[in-house]
C-alpha cells in the first residue's frame, strides 16, 4: 500500500490530502507511484509507504517548509537496518546516491515533498522494485532548489533482512 500526502495550497492553507492506493501487487510500484501522483491536487506530493513511519511534527514542519515555494523540501531519515540505526540525507546538494560508513546520501526522490508538477513529469517504465533510486536520476536534473530541514522527519525500514523468498513475496514477483 502507498500513501501520498498531498499540500493543497501551503500559501493559502494548511489542508492535506492523503491518498492511498492499495492492490494485490497486480501493478509494478513505479506505475503504482505514477497513478498515485496523478491523482493528486496538491502543490506538493510526497509518498509515504505503508511499512515507514514519520514523526509527529512531520505535517507541521514540512506545511512550514513548502511555504518556501522551493522545488522540493530535503531532509533527514532514519534508517532501521540490520539491528542499526543509521542517518540518510536525502537533499538536492549531493548528485547521486552514494553509501556512507554512517548512513547514505541521496537526491531526492518520491520520499520527499516535490512540486507535484515536476513529480508528474518522470515516467518509468514497470519496476517491482529498485523505483526509487531510478525516480531519483530521472527528476534530480528537473529540480532548480529546495529548502532543507536539518532534522530527522521519515524513518525508514529496510527490508535488507528479507529472504529472496520473502523479496518476492513483498515485491509481488512470480
Amino acid at each position: 500500500m502507498n500513501h501520498l500526502l498531498s499540500i493543497i495550497d501551503p500559501q493559502l492553507t494548511d489542508d492535506v490530502e492523503l491518498l492511498i492506493e492499495t492492490d494485490n501487487k497486480e501493478l509494478a510500484i513505479s506505475k503504482k507511484r505514477e497513478l498515485i501522483y496523478r491523482k493528486a491536487k496538491g502543490v506538493y506530493c510526497v509518498q509515504i509507504d505503508d511499512d515507514d513511519e514519520v514523526t509527529d511534527n512531520y505535517i507541521e514542519v514540512i506545511l512550514k517548509a513548502c511555504k518556501s515555494g522551493k522545488d522540493c523540501i530535503g531532509y533527514k531519515e532514519l534508517v532501521r537496518m540490520k539491528g542499526r540505526e543509521l542517518i540518510s540525507q536525502i537533499s538536492l546538494r549531493f548528485k547521486e546516491w552514494k553509501t556512507l560508513k554512517d548512513g547514505f546520501e541521496r537526491t531526492p526522490f518520491y520520499k520527499v515533498p516535490i512540486k507535484t508538477g515536476i513529480a508528474r513529469k518522470v515516467l518509468l517504465p514497470e519496476m517491482r522494485y529498485g523505483e526509487d533510486h531510478e525516480f531519483s536520476k530521472a527528476i534530480y536534473s528537473l529540480l532548480n532548489n529546495e529548502q532543507y530541514i536539518d532534522q530527522v522527519l521519515y524513518i525508514y525500514y529496510s527490508p535488507d533482512y528479507l529472504t529472496e523468498s520473502e523479496k518476492k513475496k513483498r515485491y509481488g514477483i512470480a
